[in-house]
């Protein structure tokens, strides 16, 4: 499935003669802030990959506005593109970047959603120091690129999406960008029609990267289908998902987006048919598991739950939702002083989470333990109103401490 393909140092101008301009929202960090005349800095880096960009694909890019950018020091490129997409509006751009500073050994100096709207690049690393390499106008580049849903080429390939320069763009990177150049950014990968996703199906086909890296356009229109979804569009959404099954059925993660639907609407087989699936293509995936554990806990599983949160665990010890599914599993075993210690550590993690609160209570209640059952039964309603579980179970407490006027509240 993976073949190599020949670079090409420096492509002919692209035949288009009219430039689409494409315009950009910069969401700049305090990091990025501390550099001497940042923001002429900045307008430059854009200014050149536009020229790239306007040279080889008759594409323009232009800084509409530049706003704040707020993001800690250690955090992943991957996070920080994360905090990007919730937290920062795209307003009226067409694409919205963010540009960071902070450390930058063995981190990835930049990460986009392909056939997306959203990039972040490590444009400078911690204490003013410049980028190895060619700077951050190739990982702006190369960035860009993936918008348009161009991906990485094979390793021998001597492109800017292998770190070459801001202008080397392989044969492969340079077709796709052609091929994409009129991408509606604001409609999304499920308008492309689709005769443009057969050409770059066979574009993709010539060769890639080989590791585990996601089929971009699979990816995205899973993102897509996810994003219907939850927009009470569940029934599209599902198709779209399905859609990108067809395209790799070798990947995770539509199988994950239709266990996390299957989920949320209680169709609970369903979502651990999907999570089994998306466990078999990927045994390390640690979230995975983690969800495959808590839908098994909501079936009254836990002995098939049990595994599956202590292997996440194991493969990630600081995954939130594996602590919490083995804080309830243990809450519904005999091991409740493990129980209490396990639920917490969550609460003390995530003192905002009801079901820990809730779990804890039960195995204090198991223990009789009566009174700490009560406030943490106490804390889970606070938290979550509606928390039937809670409720029932502080009833129990209060009936056994013979409070029944109370325990009917």
């Amino acid at each position: 499935m993976f073949l190599l393909c020949l670079a090409v140092a420096r492509l002919a101008i692209a035949q288009p003669t009219d430039v689409r301009t494409i315009t950009m929202r910069v969401a700049v960090d305090e990091r990025y802030r501390m550099l001497p005349d940042w923001e002429t800095t900045l307008r430059n880096t854009v200014q050149r990959v536009s020229d790239i960009y306007e040279r080889y694909f008759q594409v323009r890019f232009v800084i509409l506005d530049i706003v704040d950018f707020a993001i800690g020091p250690d955090a992943s490129i991957q996070s920080r593109l994360e905090k990007l997409v919730t937290e920062v509006p795209i307003g009226e751009a067409d694409v919205l970047v963010g540009s960071t500073g902070g450390r930058c050994e063995k981190v990835a100096r930049g990460v986009a959603r392909p056939f997306d709207r959203f990039a972040v690049i490590m444009a400078v690393c911690e204490g003013g120091k410049p980028l190895d390499g060619h700077g951050p106008a190739s990982v702006l580049s190369h960035e860009l690129a993936h918008l348009f849903g161009a991906f990485h080429p094979a390793i021998s390939v001597e492109s800017v999406m292998r770190g070459g320069p801001a202008d080397l763009f392989d044969d492969q990177t340079a077709r796709v960008v052609r091929l994409m150049r009129g991408y509606d950014f604001r409609r999304g990968v499920l308008a492309i029609d689709e005769a443009t996703r057969r050409a770059w199906r066979a574009i993709y086909a010539e060769g890639h990267q080989r590791n585990d890296e996601a089929n971009p356009l699979a990816f995205a229109i899973t993102n897509a289908g996810l994003k219907l979804a939850r927009s009470g569009r569940p029934a599209e959404g599902e198709a779209a998902i399905r859609e990108a099954i067809k395209i790799d059925q070798l990947l995770p993660e539509p199988h994950v987006a239709l266990g996390t639907l299957y989920a949320q609407r209680d169709l609970l087989e369903e979502a651990v048919r999907e999570f089994r699936l998306a466990k078999g293509l990927n045994f390390r995936d640690a979230g995975v598991r983690a969800e495959l554990g808590l839908v098994l806990l909501r079936l009254g599983r836990d002995q098939e739950a049990l595994p599956e949160l202590d292997i996440a665990l194991r493969i990630d010890p600081e995954l939130p939702r594996a602590r919490l599914g083995l804080c309830v599993a243990l809450s519904r075993s005999d091991k409740l002083d493990e129980a209490v210690r396990g639920c917490t550590e969550v609460i003390r993690r995530a003192p905002q989470e009801p079901i820990a609160f809730n779990a804890r209570g039960r195995a204090y209640a198991q223990k009789g333990e009566l009174d700490w059952a009560i406030l943490d039964y106490d804390e889970s309603i606070r938290l979550s109103p509606t928390f039937a579980t809670a409720f029932n179970g502080r009833g129990l407490v209060h009936r056994r401490k013979g409070d029944v006027d109370r325990a009917i509240q």
